[in-house]
């Protein structure tokens, strides 16, 4: 190799290693706190020792490390139970000191998070400065987030009810009509407001629908998140196609840049059509993307969504047929959803402003509804 070639090679080489330790320097600014302020830079607390209830045996004492134990109580919150458990996060049920209210946080594991994979550790980052700068009745709020060595704890709204997924899967029951539609208006509530602020949800599903105890809705999962706008307020197309194929739109699988709006749309579609068929309109055929686009694009969803629906539903049928509009162009828009016949119904009712309330539906099979 000549001496050019050599410190070609070399230089490569520095330019290279200057812009990994560039992206480290970023992210340990980030983790650390000291991101635009949108992350506490308090890490002035001691510690308490661990305590051992005396009412529980050894073998019922929570398996939770003592240290994040420790550090939640350090800050105020007291360790309830585990919720959930995977290999880069663990969800907690908290008790706040100052105001004795049930808190849910997240605590992430970082070094976990990246080895898994790095597109993991930008969306836990999109999601904490997302949430930190919205604020919706229907949209899960971040009341406070820090970091301690290589975790990061996010304390946020508990919701007692877990998943709408998991909830109608537990519990054998699907929403009556009257709360198939609160539901879904509080879904487009908090859509609406996202677009608003120029922020797309970009993975509305129902594992991101949360439920409190009274069943009403608060939006989940805003890591995957994106702007619609540029700065000087024209439509920037996303070039992100990543997602649950069941939710996906045409528009993402033909991995062309697009505007992310009406893949929002789509994905409500698909919720309302779940909501009122009891089944994923797109969960037989979305094991291939080929063959998935293909019925997308057939149209085959009006004949089977007759079928399954019951016969009083027409104007939630013309509306779901609206929104898994596969033409782009020729798919209602947000703000026409609002003024659409079946909401439009529901206004004229004395029930537009009543709470939501536990499902009352009878009992029903769960068998095939939902792809695993």
């Amino acid at each position: 190799m000549s001496n050019s070639g050599r410190k070609a090679q070399s230089l490569e080489t520095l330019v290279s290693r200057f812009s990994a330790k560039k992206k480290r320097e970023q992210d340990i600014t980030f983790w650390s706190g000291e991101s635009e302020g949108f992350l506490s830079t308090d890490r002035t607390y001691s510690l308490t020792p661990r305590q051992v209830s005396n009412e529980l045996g050894e073998s019922q004492v929570p398996r939770v490390p003592a240290r994040e134990k420790d550090v939640l109580s350090a800050h105020g919150y007291f360790f309830q139970s585990i919720i959930s458990e995977s290999k880069c996060s663990k969800l907690y049920n908290v008790t706040d000191r100052r105001n004795g209210k049930l808190k849910a946080v997240r605590v992430y594991t970082i070094e976990n998070a990246a080895l898994a994979s790095p597109h993991f550790v930008n969306f836990i980052k999109n999601e904490i400065t997302t949430l930190s700068q919205i604020q919706h009745e229907n949209i899960i709020r971040l009341y406070y987030n820090f970091q301690y060595y290589s975790r990061h704890y996010v304390i946020m709204d508990y919701m007692e009810n877990g998943s709408l997924e998991n909830y109608m899967k537990a519990h054998r029951l699907f929403p009556s009509p009257k709360e198939r539609k609160s539901i879904f208006q509080q879904m487009l509530s908090a859509c609406k407001y996202c677009h608003d602020i120029n922020i797309v949800h970009h993975d509305l599903k129902l594992t991101n629908i949360l439920l409190d105890k009274n069943n009403d809705i608060k939006l989940y999962g805003f890591g995957w998140c994106v702007p619609w706008a540029s700065e000087q307020g024209e439509v920037e197309l996303c070039t992100d196609y990543c997602g649950n194929l069941d939710y996906a739109a045409p528009e993402v699988l033909t991995h062309t840049p697009y505007d992310p709006r009406p893949v929002d749309i789509w994905a409500l579609g698909v919720i309302l059509y779940t909501l009122l068929c009891f089944e994923l309109p797109f969960g037989s055929v979305s094991s291939s993307t080929r063959r998935l686009f293909k019925y997308q694009k057939s149209r085959k969803l009006r004949k089977r969504i007759v079928k399954k629906a019951p016969p009083e539903e027409q104007s939630c049928i013309h509306l779901i047929l609206d929104m898994l509009e596969p033409d782009v162009t020729q798919r209602i828009s947000l703000n026409s959803i609002f003024s659409c016949k079946w909401l439009s119904e529901e206004r004229k009712s004395k029930a537009e402003n009543a709470k939501s309330t536990p499902f009352e539906s009878s009992p029903s099979s769960l068998s095939g509804i939902f792809t695993e």
